[in-house]
């Protein structure tokens, strides 16, 4: 049972990894993550975690092409891209009033951070937060369920602070509406 706690193969965002208390001890280098990507992809399967480092690399060095290779490819493994992000971007810019562009650009960049999550960096929702926020229709019981939904993806994106804000969020709403 220690080994599954603390081992960053069964979950890749514990506090408690051994992984987490090397790389505080010593300092890894880009080629040892590209080991590591390589391991991950070939023994353990762990797509999500080739994923997030691979992102995390491509954060450090946007030329690294066997980091950008191994992102590509487990976009398309993991599914996580479902529209041209830079053409949705793009739309969204000029029509920004568009709720349902809001909406497809940000569950695109919610899949694209959550999964890519991991043990070296949470990466932050902050942009999906406040474009759904922007184009969020204001009803009591849509709230509710709005305020939840807000609150999972935070905790799936292991920031447990930000869901619980959600939370009390939705639950000061919940309150409201049974007053009336």
């Amino acid at each position: 049972m220690l080994v599954y706690q603390n081992d960053e193969k069964f979950d890749t965002l514990n506090p408690n990894l051994l992984i987490k208390q090397y790389i505080k001890t010593f300092k890894v280098s880009d080629d040892e993550i590209l080991d590591a990507i390589e391991y991950h992809t070939n023994k353990s399967k762990n797509i999500r975690l080739v994923y997030g480092l691979s992102k995390y690399l491509l954060e450090k060095n946007k030329s690294n092409l066997q980091a950008l290779i191994n992102k590509f490819s487990t976009e398309a493994e993991l599914k996580i891209i479902k529209y041209n992000t830079k053409e949705l971007d793009a739309s969204f810019s000029t029509n920004s009033k568009s709720a349902q562009l809001a909406g497809y650009l940000a569950n695109q960049i919610i899949a694209e951070n959550v999964n890519a999550t991991n043990f070296l960096k949470v990466f932050p929702l902050d942009e999906a937060e406040q474009i759904l926020l922007k184009h969020h229709n204001s009803e009591t019981i849509s709230n509710f369920k709005f305020y939840i939904q807000l609150a999972s993806i935070f905790l799936k994106n292991s920031q447990p602070d930000k869901s619980l804000e959600y939370c009390l969020q939705a639950e000061d709403d919940f309150e409201k509406a049974s007053r009336n």
